[in-house]
């Protein structure tokens, strides 16, 4: 019998303009079990967000990009609203640099 895997359901969004890190990640979170989704522009992870805002159980996201840094991006996610619901996001967002 096979075992169920626990991180199967769980959804992970990565947001780096770099190409490569992001198949990297995308690659090593697949291997894990987890369901990744890349995006490599601030901008294209804003517009995942509002299309499903309870779409991802953590965001990882690099720091230093152009356009909106990770900073940038997760204020913009702290304080946006929900059309339907009227609520704000409260997922964990994760930045790093390097």
């Amino acid at each position: 019998m096979l075992m169920e895997n626990p991180f199967e359901s769980i959804k992970i969004l990565i947001v780096d303009d770099d190409p490569v890190i992001v198949l990297l990640s995308e690659k090593r979170l697949e291997m894990l079990g987890y369901q990744a989704t890349t995006v490599t522009s601030s901008q294209a992870a804003l517009d995942l967000f509002r299309a499903d805002p309870d779409g991802y159980a953590l965001v990882i996201t690099d720091q230093t990009m152009p356009n909106m840094t990770g900073e940038q991006l997760a204020k913009e996610w702290a304080f946006a609203d929900d059309a339907d619901c009227n609520r704000r996001w409260d997922s964990p967002l994760y930045r790093g640099d390097g």
